[in-house]
């Protein structure tokens, strides 16, 4: 037999294989599913971005604009909530996948997606990460165009225009014309933020030339043309705004650079052309919702013609036609300049500008129509003043007893006629309103206070508010030649000389020193005399005590501590031995406060407010009492006429009950004295208690317990040569 063979068992080649192929299957769904997951992520984010940027570049304020970066963007609430997810999504992708060939294109994303968002601060940290940490991406010079945007948007002008200036010449040496056009487009803003015109128009055409869509590049051309209108270029403007109507695929672009061609057109003298191009647009149905803006350009270019009665026309059409519109109060405004500049008649501009005033304040000219509505009220407030001033103290130097103080106020004769304002300045001679008697005189002192503070007020509106110098001048002449001393004395001799200045004369420059020097000598304790000082080149001054006022402050003392009639001797003392000091005031003032509210005399505090009055009759105190011892006299005089009445009635009905029978003489009447009315703190309804309130209601400090008088801060030292 032979013997047994033992064979060893060898797997075959082909299971090695099998297993091979079922451990790559596994591995390669592993890989797979990982691979597709990270893919799906930012394909998901990518294209929710795509769709929100649709949507906000869809909408109708932002659709025709290019995708400019510098209007104002308003996402929608979809569109937020889509950005909102591909913040999400990008930052689990950086987080999971942080060497992934996509994590620059992740983090732009969520840059821009925080700028659409208006989150301008996490957008420039995300564009500055990028940059960093990816400076050889291919998409840095994006992101140093949205970052400068961004910086522009945090308000940062000087971080942005660096940003910006820098990625234009970089862009512009790459040949990069995109994103030369965006930042030029931002350096064209930020000049003009810095009222450069003519370098933001350099930019911006730079931006037309470059820009990488029809839109924008229209967009660019057009604020080019407005750049060269405000600085003054006119011919360079027509240029731009025709380049905007060549590049323009949408009529809102086309509609604005032909208006800004017609406009251009009639400041280049050429109106019969822009009136033509104005036709051709208001015929145009395209510009229908435009037709309100063409009507008032076509008064504009009238008026630019000298064609005054048609532009009036036209702008009074406009005022009917689009009522209450945008449209409407720019012609208000308009039909008011010309009225105001060119025929000077203010009762009629004031009429103009008060129809457009109270528009809603959102329209460009809204606050330009109330603005001159209310210069045009006070000076008509103002005129009406001096009028009705100089009338009443011709009447009171004829028949001192005898003004009216309201009838005159509403006489037509009252009027001054607008066109007269820049020459005509009052004269008696002119005046004529209608004064009838009254048992209500108004003092002297009083009209002419009134009177001297109505001249300034005007000569002052004049000067800073209708900048008409030469008006200004005539009038503060007339305020120095009627009150040469008055409180507005120094003011007006100072304005005066500000502006014979202006006027770069050696003539003036000598009228100008000499005012300068009036001011100083009899003015030395006015706040203009330090200023004009400083003018004439003169030494500035050493400040002492003044007197006055430690004596006043003595007497604040005694009130202060209940020592009421020491007070009061102390304040008169004060008043008596500083007359002309402007604690003089304010002590008689301190006076008729104690005795109406601390000693209770009435009649004593009347008598005080009078000499108050009387002796400083443009202080700031004898303001301050003159109304209510004008209405305490009208209350005498009732009560005395009432009583005199009384005793008439009386006498003439005990004559009655005795009759006439048997008598031979009828006897006369019995004396009546008029029942004498006592005016005091406690019964006079002018002077009760309390109705001037706290003496130191207005001071915060017990050492000051009156209100100061004006200047007094500057006034309480006597000034002295150093």
């Amino acid at each position: 037999m032979g013997a047994l063979r033992v064979v060893r068992y060898n797997p075959p080649l082909y299971l090695a294989l099998l297993l091979l192929v079922l451990l790559l299957a596994f591995t390669g769904c592993v890989v797979g599913d990982f691979l597709g997951a990270y893919f799906n992520t930012y394909y998901n984010a990518s294209t929710l971005f795509n769709q929100a940027e649709e949507d906000i570049w869809g909408q109708p304020d932002t659709k025709l604009s290019g995708r400019n970066l510098l209007i104002d963007l308003n996402a929608s609430a979809a569109a937020k909530t889509k950005l909102t997810t591909v913040v999400v999504k990008c930052s689990k992708l950086l987080q999971d996948h942080p060497d992934s060939k996509f994590v620059d294109d992740a983090l732009l994303m969520i840059g821009k997606a925080f700028f659409y968002q208006g989150d301008f601060t996490g957008a420039d940290r995300k564009f500055k990460e990028l940059l960093t940490t990816y400076p050889q991406s291919g998409l840095v010079m994006e992101a140093r165009v949205w970052m400068a945007y961004a910086e522009y948007k945090e308000k940062n002008l000087d971080r942005a225009e660096a940003s910006a200036k820098q990625v234009y010449e970089d862009a512009k040496q790459a040949g990069d014309r995109a994103n030369e056009a965006y930042a030029a487009m931002l350096m064209g803003r930020i000049r003009a933020d810095r009222l450069d015109y003519q370098g933001s128009c350099s930019y911006y055409m730079v931006a037309g030339e470059e820009g990488g869509n029809a839109d924008l590049r229209a967009t660019a051309y057009l604020v080019a043309g407005d750049m060269s209108v405000a600085g003054s270029d006119s011919a360079q403007a027509l240029k731009m705004y025709t380049a905007a109507e060549k590049e323009s695929r949408n009529y809102v672009i086309t509609y604005h650079a032909l208006l800004g061609e017609a406009t251009t057109l009639s400041r280049l003298g050429r109106g019969g052309k822009a009136l033509d191009l104005l036709t051709s647009m208001r015929h145009n149905l395209n510009y229908k919702e435009f037709w309100g803006q063409v009507d008032v350009e076509t008064g504009n270019a009238y008026r630019r013609m000298g064609n005054y009665p048609f532009a009036i026309q036209q702008y009074q059409y406009v005022d009917t036609a689009y009522a209450r519109s945008e449209w409407a109060v720019a012609a208000d405004y308009h039909l008011g300049l010309l009225w105001e500049k060119i025929y000077g008649d203010f009762d009629s501009a004031r009429v103009a500008y008060g129809r457009g005033k109270g528009a809603n304040a959102q329209f460009t000219f809204a606050p330009l129509v109330s603005a001159r509505y209310d210069l045009m009220t006070r000076y008509a407030t103002y005129r009406k003043a001096i009028q009705l001033d100089d009338s009443l103290l011709i009447v009171a130097a004829n028949a001192p007893a005898q003004i009216d103080t309201g009838t005159a106020a509403g006489s037509k004769s009252d009027t001054v006629q607008p066109a007269q304002a820049d020459s005509k300045l009052p004269s008696q001679d002119t005046v004529h309103a209608a004064v009838k008697p009254s048992t209500a005189p108004v003092p002297v002192d009083t009209l002419h206070a009134r009177l001297e503070s109505a001249i300034n007020e005007l000569a002052t509106l004049f000067y800073a508010g209708f900048s008409l110098p030469d008006s200004a001048e005539a009038w503060f002449d007339t305020l120095l030649t009627r009150y040469p001393n008055g409180p507005n004395t120094p003011r007006a001799w100072y304005v005066h000389a500000q502006i014979v200045t202006s006027r770069d004369t050696v003539a003036g420059k000598r009228v100008a020193d000499s005012l300068y020097s009036c001011i100083v000598q009899n003015f030395p304790q006015s706040e203009f005399a330090t200023v004009a000082r400083r003018k004439l080149g003169l030494p500035p001054v050493v400040a002492t005590v003044d007197s006055a006022e430690v004596e006043y402050h003595q007497a604040e003392e005694l009130l202060l501590k209940g020592e009421y009639q020491s007070a009061i001797d102390s304040f008169l003392a004060v008043s008596k031995a500083h007359p002309r000091s402007p604690f003089a005031s304010r002590a008689q003032y301190a006076v008729g406060w104690l005795y109406e509210e601390k000693l209770l005399l009435g009649d004593s505090a009347l008598t005080t407010y009078r000499n108050l009055i009387k002796n400083y009759p443009s202080s700031s105190y004898a303001a301050l009492v003159r109304p209510r011892v004008e209405a305490a006299d009208l209350e005498l005089r009732k009560a005395q006429e009432e009583a005199a009445e009384e005793a008439k009635k009386k006498a003439a009905e005990e004559a009655k009950a005795k009759g006439n029978e048997g008598e031979l003489k009828k006897p006369a009447p019995p004396s009546v004295e008029p029942k004498r009315t006592s005016v005091d703190s406690t019964e006079h309804p002018v002077f009760q208690r309390g109705r001037l309130g706290r003496i130191d209601e207005a001071e915060d400090s017990v050492r000051t317990r009156f209100p100061k008088p004006p200047g007094a801060d500057s006034a309480n030292v006597r000034q002295v040569p150093r």
